[in-house]
């Protein structure tokens, strides 16, 4: 035999055992992947975002269109052009003149953050504050260039911290970062109607490096808590204990209240690539402005030396190029930076008096911001609306900001905006509605349920069909709800302070039992189903109490006892629109309540409507003694006299705080505890009569003490 022969057995006999060794290793695959459908497939996991995702949504971008209005199919042409864009648009265009730069800030009465945040910024990092930013990062997000996901960093968290406090303390000494720490991959996602043959029509999420992410959420973590020492209640995005809620009831508030006889305008400004365009000289500037410490802008500095990025689609790559503008989505710092970079802008916006807001209840009102979505408020357009473009105009010069005039609407406001033609006008002119943060904003309250809340359910109609075609279990038809539909209500409920009669509940509901159920005769009730899973049911969202709940979030506002203290600027306008009495006198009034002619609000009267649709649903009819003692619509002497104005800033606000021990306080006892004046004691029997009046147990439970 032939040594040619002797290999040729060898390799057969390896190449079986090679084939057998992968037949059982297919075999386990098939095992675990079938093992992994039965386990998490009607859980509300990633595998049934996958399953019930429209096969439309792939992210492949089979052709793009190319500067010269050709059209490219070709991949690594495709990953060219947009190399290209961005490489272009990450290009900086900044004056990089000191003195034009601090011309911008010059006439501005720019905030300052207190002294203790600003030794906090300043301070080092230490082995502990790395481990709860790795910590707090979200799980289940791509990797960058690197590969390392967030769960190896926080599996190994006690090893590497340390480490990574040396490194980061090495970085700030050399003023830089390791070279791939820099290094990005830029992923594409199309934009919702954008034309997909445009390189612009995708927004580009940078995948950065965990141990880049871990030195911006260090940083983040310090200036989230300080941010609304130094950005006005007019900006809401990004900054804590302020919510997306906020801008849209105070639009409405400002839409649906009495207008004045001038001309009024919204005008929703439509900014190109705002994040993308961010000049970091400017942002530097704003940041000392804003009396950020030396330290603090060094680690700004450091993120921003020499950043690289390269462009992925259609799992192909391009090579890596310098960026020298831009706040990075994807960065845990960026949303932040972002807000601080763009409030200059309301700042000068809002302190020219040239500029004519829209007064409501006795505010002037010129600017809102979520984040690029800025709107502006306008009296006499003629005149105030080339000067705020004016003021916009020497602002992006400077920072980046860019208009897209053709795509921002201008929305005429009351009968003498309707009649102006606004022939001259760069904007495009609404007049019915507009959107904003995603709500249909009609001229009509009462359309704000049909444009929003109707058309969101049939539009799922369609969705329903397609789900019904997939092999779900009644479990996972449930989760289907609570992850694909739910939200998007719950978001609507959240925005629009909007009465919902019960009838619109019960045909949702029925839509849903019938998915649900798919189609079948109901063996379990609906009610029993919306129980929790430890009383027995599977928790099917009960789609009315999620409205009361997200609605009843804004009501507490109402309740908000000190009237020195930071008000949403919806609530003073919603308060004003009440007086003399105040609005959470109005929530603790026993059944029936209405301001009648008192108020004119339409969002205040809905509210209340609202409330009192869940109090019967509940028989909650009486009257509650968290309310307050001054100004109480129950209570006629406290809407006219300011002596219970008086009780107030005292620290007595409620009813509740009468009480001693379940007994009512005696007058010598208030005298004692609060020092009323002697003359206030006509005013203790009028506010207990009121007590003995509206308290179903008086005087049983509220024993009186003389």
């Amino acid at each position: 035999m032939d040594p040619s022969s002797v290999l040729h057995k060898e390799r057969q006999l390896l190449q079986s055992e090679f084939d057998e060794l992968s037949t059982r290793q297919a075999e386990q695959l098939l095992l675990r992947a079938r093992y992994k459908v039965y386990e998490q497939g009607d859980k509300a996991s990633k595998l049934l975002a996958h399953q019930i995702r429209k096969s439309e949504a792939s992210r492949l971008i089979p052709q793009i269109r190319t500067p010269s209005g050709a059209t490219t199919v070709i991949r690594k042409e495709n990953n060219d052009q947009f190399k290209q864009f961005y490489s272009a648009l990450y290009t900086s265009e900044s004056p990089q003149d000191p003195l034009l730069i601090d011309s911008l800030f010059n006439g501005l009465n720019m905030p300052s953050i207190d002294t203790d945040s600003h030794d906090c910024l300043e301070e080092e990092f230490t082995p502990e504050e790395i481990a709860t930013a790795v910590s707090a990062m979200k799980s289940g997000k791509s990797p960058g260039p690197d590969g390392f996901p967030t769960e190896f960093y926080r599996t190994f968290s006690g090893l590497l911290c340390p480490f990574l406090s040396r490194l980061f303390a090495e970085c700030l000494n050399t003023s830089k970062l390791p070279p791939s720490l820099y290094q990005a991959s830029i992923s594409l996602l199309l934009k919702k109607n954008k034309d997909p043959l445009e390189c612009g029509s995708y927004r580009p999420i940078s995948l950065l490096n965990c141990d880049y992410k871990i030195l911006a959420k260090l940083l983040a973590i310090r200036m989230e808590g300080l941010l609304h020492q130094v950005i006005h209640s007019d900006q809401t995005g990004f900054v804590r204990n302020r919510h997306l809620f906020f801008n849209i009831r105070r639009l409405m508030n400002i839409l649906y209240s009495p207008a004045s006889e001038d001309p009024e305008v919204v005008v929703s400004l439509d900014a190109e690539k705002a994040f993308d365009r961010v000049e970091w000289d400017y942002l530097t500037a704003a940041l000392y402005r804003f009396g950020f410490g030396p330290k603090f802008i060094a680690w700004i500095k450091i993120l921003h030396f020499s950043p690289m990025a390269s462009v992925r689609t259609n799992n192909l790559s391009s090579d890596y190029f310098p960026l020298h503008r831009g706040s990075r989505q994807g960065c845990p710092l960026s949303p932040l930076l972002f807000a601080l970079a763009i409030e200059p802008l309301a700042i000068a916006l809002c302190s020219n008096d040239a500029i004519e807001g829209i007064i409501r209840a006795g505010l002037e009102q010129k600017v809102s911001l979520y984040a690029d979505d800025l709107l502006l408020f306008i009296t006499n357009p003629d005149t105030s609306l080339p000067r705020a473009l004016s003021v916009l105009k020497k602002f992006g010069s400077i920072s980046g900001y860019k208009l897209n005039l053709g795509k921002s609407e201008l929305f005429p406001v009351n009968k003498a905006a309707l009649k102006c033609s606004f022939t001259s006008s760069q904007f495009r002119i609404v007049r019915d509605q507009f959107t904003y943060l995603g709500v249909k904003v009609t001229r009509k309250y009462s359309n704000l349920f049909q444009e929003n809340v109707v058309a969101l359910a049939n539009s799922l109609k369609q969705s329903f069909t397609f789900w019904n075609s997939l092999p779900l279990s009644l479990i996972g038809r449930i989760n289907v709800i609570k992850m694909n539909v739910l939200p998007k209500f719950l978001y609507l409920f959240q925005c629009l302070p909007i009465f919902i009669p019960k009838y619109f509940f019960i045909s949702l509901d029925q839509t849903f039992m019938h998915f649900v159920l798919d189609g079948k005769v109901p063996r379990i009730g609906r009610k029993h189903l919306q129980k929790p899973r430890s009383l027995g049911g599977l928790a099917l969202p009960n789609f009315q109490t999620y409205y009361w709940a997200a609605n009843f979030r804004a009501l507490l506002y109402w309740l908000q006892t000190d009237p020195t203290g930071p008000r949403p600027l919806w609530v003073q306008m919603e308060s004003e629109s009440c007086k003399p009495a105040a609005l959470s006198s109005v929530l603790c009034s026993s059944l029936p309540v209405s301001l009648g002619k008192r108020c004119v609000n339409p969002i205040v009267k809905q509210s209340l409507k609202m409330w009192n649709q869940f109090r019967l649903a509940f028989s909650l009819r009486g009257f509650s003694l968290s309310g307050p003692i001054n100004q109480n619509i129950l209570f006629p002497p406290s809407l006219n006299d300011g002596a219970f104005g008086i009780w107030h800033s005292l620290g007595l606000s409620s009813l509740a705080q009468l009480l001693f021990d379940h007994t009512f306080a005696s007058f010598s006892q208030l005298q004692e505890k609060l020092n009323l004046p002697q003359s206030h004691f006509f005013r203790y029997l009028q506010t207990r009569n009121l007590s003995e009046l509206t308290h179903l147990y008086f005087p049983i439970g509220l024993r009186i003490q003389l």
